[in-house]
């Protein structure tokens, strides 16, 4: 019976020494999922703060709206100063078409 109580003892502290290292695999197990949530957490946390930084639609909508009208602002203030300077010449052209004719209208009566 005292072999048998021995034995029985033996299986219990063996029993507890595994509980023993379970608990404290689980404690390693649980400090270092709480290690990796924070570090997700924290990743989280940039994602965030990055996705606060960046232009909306709406927002990148109405800067392409201004450029356009910017556009087309330039773009016809380019074509008047073209039209402008193609009168202009035409201007010089009949003026010095009209010189041309009175020069050999002079050269002709003399």
């Amino acid at each position: 019976m005292n072999k048998k109580n021995n034995n029985l003892r033996e299986k219990v502290i063996r029993l507890e020494e595994k509980l023993i290292a379970a608990d404290k695999a689980l404690e390693i197990a649980q400090k270092s999922m709480h290690d990796r949530l924070a570090g997700m957490n924290e990743f989280r946390e940039q994602l965030k703060d990055q996705a606060g930084r960046f232009i909306t639609r709406d927002e990148l909508n109405l800067l392409i709206d201004k450029l356009e009208l910017q556009i087309d602002s330039n773009t016809k203030a380019k074509n008047e100063l073209q039209g402008k300077a193609n009168a202009s010449t035409m201007y010089i052209s009949i003026a010095l078409a009209i010189i041309a004719i009175l020069v050999s209208l002079a050269k002709l009566l003399n």
